[in-house]
């Protein structure tokens, strides 16, 4: 840490010093004086910006298709942040004010398997390495208790369609055959958590498409990432808002009487 500044500004044969931690080694996590020399310095030329560039660089013939195409690509990322945020803003207001209990020994498998992708040892994760995980996890249960009582709530139906479809798009995603895929997830008895998966996604959208989000005092469109609603849109909305209403009233019940057993 701290090279790529270290070096900004300085030519070719000068030399710099700086404090850092080391990254690896027997002395990892030590702090050292790092001292470097710059042999030379290089530079990229880089082409113009023209019809022959874009024709080069992408499938467009002009430059202005090509900054169109990079124009809309923008737009879409803005909108899928907007939607991201959105859904982590409706989740949390779900969750407000209460404090969840998750399952234990969910939550201990969960904990030894995301330390795992941390680490190759997880008995050797360090303090910092444990909590962060351990609040993922957390995380993540609660979401998911929370997003199972909505379903509830809303009765919501998943048919071997909304499966198929969902396994399919993940298939898509890691570019394997999507038979296979779904064949796989029936031998390993994982089609059980699919179709709850399936489950808190649709219970998601109907709650999301219930309510009116906002930036900065407008009205944001989630329409391309909410989809459109059922039949009878309407009366579905307002089911939804009170079906969401009810889940987070009854996680603050909840979330009263284990303080009052506590007491």
């Amino acid at each position: 840490d701290g090279l790529d500044e270290a070096l900004e500004g300085l030519s070719a044969g000068e030399e710099t010093s700086f404090n850092s931690k080391l990254q690896g080694g027997e002395h990892e996590g030590e702090e050292a004086l790092v001292k470097v020399k710059v042999n030379s310095v290089k530079t990229e030329e880089l082409p113009e910006l023209d019809d022959d560039f874009a024709q080069d660089a992408s499938e467009f013939d002009t430059l202005d298709e090509l900054k169109a195409d990079v124009r809309k690509a923008a737009e879409r990322d803005a909108e899928g942040r907007q939607a991201t945020e959105a859904r982590d803003a409706f989740i949390a207001k779900l969750e407000e004010g209460a404090e969840i209990p998750v399952p234990k020994g969910v939550k201990a498998d969960m904990l030894e398997q995301q330390l795992k992708n941390v680490t190759a040892d997880p008995s050797k994760a360090t303090d910092e390495q444990k909590a962060d995980a351990e609040k993922q996890v957390v995380k993540e249960l609660t979401d998911q208790m929370v997003l199972d009582a909505l379903a509830e709530k809303l009765d919501v139906k998943v048919s071997q369609a909304d499966v198929t479809n969902f396994l399919a798009s993940i298939a898509q995603q890691y570019g394997m055959d999507p038979s296979a895929f779904i064949q796989a997830i029936v031998k390993n008895g994982q089609l059980g958590s699919a179709v709850q998966e399936v489950g808190r996604s649709k219970g998601l959208l109907a709650g999301m498409r219930a309510v009116t989000f906002k930036s900065e005092g407008e009205t944001l469109d989630l329409s391309s990432f909410l989809g459109e609603a059922a039949e009878d849109e309407e009366s579905e909305s307002v089911e939804a808002a009170s079906a969401a209403a009810a889940v987070a009233d009854e996680l603050a019940k909840k979330d009263d009487e284990n303080t009052a057993d506590a007491e």
